[in-house]
């Protein structure tokens, strides 16, 4: 390609040649990131919980549809210096911003669910997807026990419908007998369940004999 650029340049040849820098965008990124730690040509203050971010509008924007939004909507002069985030977590915003700056996302077990959290309130896609592959063994295995819990429940359920049905079939023998012996007695003589005739007055067992 050299020799090719000299000869043309030796006739007079004037060649568009595409020169590509493979490390420049990471040597540009890089370049900022010493900025943002230096606290030099930043345009802006992040605030989450009493912890002060500086960084430039246009990284986050550009990793940001969030923060697209919010530095593009109205004038420069109209947008505030400084911004208080709410919703999101001290740490996760700290990975974030070296993302944003590094190309690189570093996580833990124990806060990539708020990196997960606020990437989806500020939009950035590609940190969702990451998280969300993840945590995809925690949630099949978060499924399965669910899942057992409910095959838990449905034997348990199944159990007690069991004995409420045990207990109505005992009732309704119970039942069955009891009449039964209501029935026997009622066709006893009054001798045998116990109890003594009414006595005829005089006066009417004389009519009855005449």
């Amino acid at each position: 390609m050299k020799r090719a650029l000299h000869e043309n340049m030796a006739n007079g040849i004037e060649d568009l040649i595409g020169i590509p820098f493979p490390n420049h965008s990471s040597e540009v990124l890089c370049g900022l990131n010493e900025q943002r730690h230096d606290g030099l040509l930043c345009d802006v203050i992040l605030i989450v919980q009493d912890q002060e971010y500086r960084t430039h509008r246009s990284v986050l924007a550009a990793c940001s549809k969030y923060f697209k939004k919010l530095f593009t909507t109205g004038t420069l002069t109209d947008q505030p210096y400084v911004y208080e985030i709410d919703f999101v977590k001290p740490e996760a915003l700290s990975a974030i911003l070296e993302f944003a700056y590094t190309s690189t996302l570093t996580i833990t077990t124990s806060n990539v669910k708020h990196i997960l959290s606020a990437a989806k309130m500020l939009e950035i896609q590609c940190i969702i997807n990451v998280c969300l592959e993840i945590m995809e063994p925690d949630r099949e295995a978060e499924e399965e026990d669910e899942k057992e819990d409910e095959d838990d429940d449905e034997d348990e359920d199944e159990d007690e419908e069991e004995e409420e049905e045990e207990e109505e079939v005992e009732d309704f023998v119970n039942q069955e007998n009891l009449t039964d012996v209501q029935e026997v007695s009622c066709h006893q003589s009054p001798s045998n369940i116990g109890l003594t005739p009414t006595a005829v007055p005089s006066a009417f067992a004389g009519e009855m004999r005449t």
